[in-house]
């Protein structure tokens, strides 16, 4: 199944993000590092807050410093 995540707090983009229906389910009572523990950092964070990469990157870089 397709998910459509939030906007992305930086840019305002959605994202579409590919899960079967079983993690689907098993989000709403599991933490998504156990259903996802395969997935990086970044793709666990577009699921949960629908912020991409690159975007989290700009928030937090070195060079605001």
């Amino acid at each position: 199944m397709i998910v459509t995540t939030k906007p992305c707090m930086v840019c305002g983009k959605r994202s579409e993000v590919e899960i079967t229906e079983e993690q689907h389910r098993q989000l709403a009572y599991e933490h998504v590092q156990v259903v996802f523990p395969d997935w990086t950092p970044d793709q666990r964070e577009l699921l949960i807050t629908g912020t991409h990469g690159d975007c989290w990157d700009s928030m937090f870089s070195e060079d605001e410093k």
